[in-house]
């Protein structure tokens, strides 16, 4: 646990130009300690995969937090049980386009909304989508299963979508019927 100790490493972390991976999850970072972290991201030029997952106060800094990578080369942010909120999960629009790995999984601000995410994401980019326990609606299926007949979702390997008992039978239906997902594993 790191709890009120990252701001006292962040100034060391700024020197680690070609750190590729910060693996911070389960850490339960202060908001001090997400202001510290965002505050030396743009310094961390390498940096492919933040993983600030389980840690509850990250759901209120998404915003900040994204702003703060360098998106062009992040590949993996794992934000599951983040305690995301509307703005949070807005700001990953921003990200989506870029990431190749993506963990919402316990964040039940998605359910209802997952087109947001989704409309964002460029085609053959996206290899895993972790969306368990989302709280995801049957529309959100049928959206996604629109998204994977146009083929924007061809490249995915990893689709989780356990724990979503609030999907109909329609939506699971216009999944599995909808193709473009040959791929998963």
């Amino acid at each position: 646990q790191l709890t009120g100790g990252l701001n006292r490493l962040t100034p060391h972390l700024a020197h680690v130009t070609h750190l590729e991976i910060l693996d911070l999850h389960l850490c339960r970072l202060s908001p001090a300690d997400l202001e510290a972290l965002i505050q030396v991201l743009p310094s961390l030029s390498a940096l492919m995969e933040l993983d600030v997952s389980s840690n509850e106060e990250v759901g209120g800094v998404v915003s900040p937090l994204v702003s703060a990578l360098q998106l062009s080369q992040t590949r993996r942010l794992p934000l599951s049980s983040c305690r995301l909120n509307d703005e949070s999960f807005t700001a990953l629009a921003l990200a989506a386009p870029y990431l190749r790995s993506l963990d919402l999984s316990w964040s039940k601000v998605v359910g209802g909304r997952l087109f947001l995410l989704l409309d964002a994401l460029q085609p053959s980019v996206i290899m895993e989508l972790r969306l368990s326990s989302c709280d995801l609606t049957t529309d959100d299926l049928c959206h996604l299963a629109e998204v994977s007949k146009h083929g924007r979702l061809s490249s995915l390997r990893v689709l989780d979508l356990s724990y979503n008992g609030t999907v109909g039978a329609d939506g699971w239906t216009a999944l599995f019927t909808a193709g473009g997902l040959g791929s998963l594993e």
